[in-house]
Parts: C-alpha cells; structure tokens; sequence
C-alpha cells in the first residue's frame, strides 16, 4: 500500500492510502503527476470538502421546492410540514465567534417532529457548550403556516 502526502492547500494537507484501483476492467495507478492524484480522489475515492467557510448551499428554483415538498408532504400527510425560526435567534446563532452557518437536526417530541438549530464551525463541527446556543421550539406548520403557496399546497 502506497501513502501519498499532499502539501496543503485548499482543504488543508491530508495523507491518502492507495493501490491499484480497478477502473473500467483496468488497475489504475495514476504516476507522479499531483494533479492526477487529487483529481483521482476528489472524483472516485471520497466526495471532496473543504472546511466550512459560510459560503455552503445555494438558492434552488422555486418549482424544485414545490416538488420535494409535495413529495414530503404525500408521503407524510397531515404532519408537521415545516419549522419556522424567528430572525432574531438565527442572527444570535450565526454572530457566534467562528459561526459559518447553522446545522438542523431533525428530533421529535413526544411523537411531534421538532427542528434543533445549532451553529457550525470551520471544521464543521456543532458549536456547543457553554455560552453556545441550541435553538428549538420553532413555530410548526401546520398551525403556523404561510398562505397557500407552491411550498405548503
């Protein structure tokens, strides 16, 4: 087993274990080239992530929402749709020293679904801990709900 050590850049230095690896009926062992190694690895081996920066996610059309919660909302009927937060607890969340954005987890209550929202680190870890906040107590839909729309109909 081979160990290759890259120098550090974007995500940071790494060590990454390989053999021949077989590709399309062919071992593939890429030569000294770099370039060909991190493009081996960022696309076969493991999905490539650098460390949070707050830059992560991005805007989706509004007719794909509609889809994936139409789906939701069939195969869940007449259950908690959605979680609404408050501006006020997600700024005090993000304003966290080394915040890069928020993680939510998914809980239930008592058999009522609930929404954990807890700030994110670069090293993509929860930020908990003393003087950290763990928010909940959304307000659910339904019973909260904005009007019809393509999101909740």
């Amino acid at each position: 087993m081979n160990t290759t050590t890259y120098p550090a850049g974007p995500g940071g230095a790494g060590k990454y274990f390989w053999t021949g690896i077989p590709l399309f009926g062919h071992t593939a062992i890429f030569g000294t080239s770099i370039q060909y190694k991190l493009l081996f690895f960022q696309f076969f081996l493991k999905p490539y992530c650098m460390p949070f920066n707050g830059s992560e996610s991005r805007a989706i059309d509004p007719n794909k929402a509609s889809e994936w919660t139409k789906s939701f909302r069939e195969k869940h009927p007449g259950e908690i749709i959605a979680h609404f937060f408050g501006r006020d607890i997600l700024t005090d969340i993000l304003n966290q020293e080394g915040c890069q954005g928020i993680r939510f987890y998914y809980g239930t209550d008592g058999g009522v679904p609930q929404l954990i929202a807890v700030g994110a680190d670069s090293d993509e870890n929860d930020q908990l801990g003393e003087n950290r906040i763990v928010a909940d107590e959304a307000c659910g839909c339904p019973d909260r709900c904005s009007q019809p729309n393509i999101l909740n109909s």
